[in-house]
């Protein structure tokens, strides 16, 4: 039984839909939510960390930030595989490389974006060479640690995913958890808040290109991987 540790990022309401970042995996999960700076110091009984998105920005002078670099750093040490969505992706960036890693966004974007896979990817397995994803963030990274390794991009945005190359490390800048109604909400609240257009992402023939199967494909692969055993010690 997999025993999940999902951390919401959501400043100012619950994350009410955490359980979806598990989709139909059958395992435990619990939400430590980064606002009430309630993390856990200990990681020995779980065998997955999710970093959700959320409003919070990694320049932010936020007192908890600290803490949940701490966090991923503590969970890289131990080989827990790790996943970070959005904001989530950018702190798992800031955490092993430094805030210099990410940068603010000229034209932020919200909306559908055609996403290009690179080489082999362990998460993206099975997924098409191009594919739509929603984002919706102010910042993005532009520089990966050592042994890291970009898997997709997209016309704006250079690192629109990566990971370890050994490791079970990943990232991905856009949302594979979202549903086509939050999209659809999220975009008509930027049309009606009349913020920018050249924000919004455009796509084919007008039409929401959303796909239930990117964000599946992208949890099983996450899921199917494993933290490894801690070897037994003999007693001479």
């Amino acid at each position: 039984m997999r025993n999940i540790l999902i951390i919401d990022n959501h400043l100012q309401k619950f994350c009410n839909k955490c359980s979806v970042f598990r989709e139909d995996v059958r395992a435990k999960y619990d939400v430590a939510v980064r606002a009430h700076d309630d993390l856990p110091k200990k990681l020995d009984d779980y065998s997955h960390v999710v970093l959700t998105g959320g409003g919070g920005r990694v320049s932010m002078d936020d007192p908890t930030l600290p803490h949940l670099q701490k966090l991923i750093r503590q969970a890289v040490r131990e080989e827990i595989p790790i996943l970070g969505v959005c904001f989530g992706h950018q702190m798992i960036a800031a955490a092993l490389e430094g805030s210099d890693a990410i940068e603010s966004y000229v034209n932020p974007e919200t909306g559908w974006f055609r996403m290009t896979r690179h080489g082999e990817s362990r998460l993206l397995a099975g997924l098409p060479h191009n594919f739509y994803a929603f984002e919706h963030h102010h910042d993005d990274v532009v520089s990966l640690p050592k042994g890291f390794i970009i898997t997709a991009s997209s016309a704006r945005c250079k690192i629109e995913a990566y990971e370890h190359k050994l490791l079970n490390i990943y990232g991905v800048q856009f949302h594979p958890e979202i549903s086509k109604r939050t999209a659809k909400t999220i975009i008509t609240q930027h049309i009606t808040r009349h913020l920018p257009s050249n924000w919004l992402g455009r796509h084919e023939r007008g039409r929401m290109p959303f796909s239930r199967h990117i964000g599946e494909v992208i949890f099983e692969n996450f899921y199917a991987t494993e933290r490894p055993k801690k070897k037994a010690t003999s007693k001479k």
